[in-house]
This record gives C-alpha cells, structure tokens and sequence, in this order.
C-alpha cells in the first residue's frame, strides 16, 4: 500500500509530518511523536530546552492554581503529607537494607573461627584466595555439603 506525497509548503498552519525541516520525529516506545521545529531558533544549541523552560514557566499560575484548589479539599493536606512520608520512607528501605546486610556481613566475618575471620598478612595471590574461598564457604554452607 502506498502513501501519497503531500505537497511541501511553507504556509504557517500546515502540518507536514514528513517535512524533516519543520518537524522533529521521535518514537517513544509504540507512539509516534512529532514535535514543530520554531525555524526562528532552530540554529541555537539549547533553545528546545529553553522553549520548554519558558511554557512550563507560562503555565506556572495554572499549576499554582490547581495546588490551591487540591489544598482547598478538606483533610487532602493530611493525605497529601501522609503520602509523602510514605514515599519517603519507601525510598529509605534499599538503603536501610544494604546497611543490616553489610552489618551483618561484617559480624559474621567476626565470628568466623581461626585464621578464616582474619585477612592473610602477606598479600600474595594464593593466600587472598584462600582467605576469600573460606570466606564464601563459611557463609554457604550447603555448597561445600554437596560436594
């Protein structure tokens, strides 16, 4: 199945998508997005950024507006703080687990008997090794089991 051609133009309105000097195509996963190139700042590193700074800054007094509208709602400022800690204590549990798995990592290193808790005084490669395969061994002790 072919697709027609449409016509080239320069008339302001027309929307081209095919038109590669006008319109900028992007594919965010399964959609299709075409995004007008202004030709006025098409030469000037940065001006997509700074167009998109400038019509989030216009539509500052509408985000406000709606901010004000949502807090207006009776008990939505509890709710809203509510979510807010939960996010942030959510946030706080990745880390608060690699904490008590290194703690535990590091007692557990401790506790080991005889020279296995220690690391080797001299630093040759054999007796790193060693150190490190008594290490992974005393913390797995069903895989020297099945040997």
């Amino acid at each position: 199945m072919a697709r027609f051609k449409r016509a080239v133009t320069k008339r302001k309105g027309v929307f081209n998508p095919e038109d590669k000097t006008r319109v900028k195509h992007t594919r965010v996963g399964v959609w299709d997005l075409y995004e007008e190139i202004n030709p006025d700042l098409q030469h000037i590193p940065g001006s997509t950024w700074i167009e998109k700074t400038l019509e989030a800054y216009a539509c500052l007094p509408y985000l406000l507006r709606m901010v004000r509208d949502i807090l207006s709602i009776r008990s939505c400022l509890v709710l809203i703080c509510a979510y807010g800690v939960a996010e942030v204590l959510a946030s706080l549990v990745p880390a608060a687990l690699l904490c008590s798995t290194y703690h535990e990592f590091k007692a557990r290193i401790q506790i080991l008997p005889g020279s296995m808790g220690r690391k080797p005084e001299n630093d040759q490669p054999s007796s790193r090794r060693a150190w490190r395969t008594n290490i992974w061994a005393s913390l797995h002790p069903l895989r020297d089991a099945s040997k």
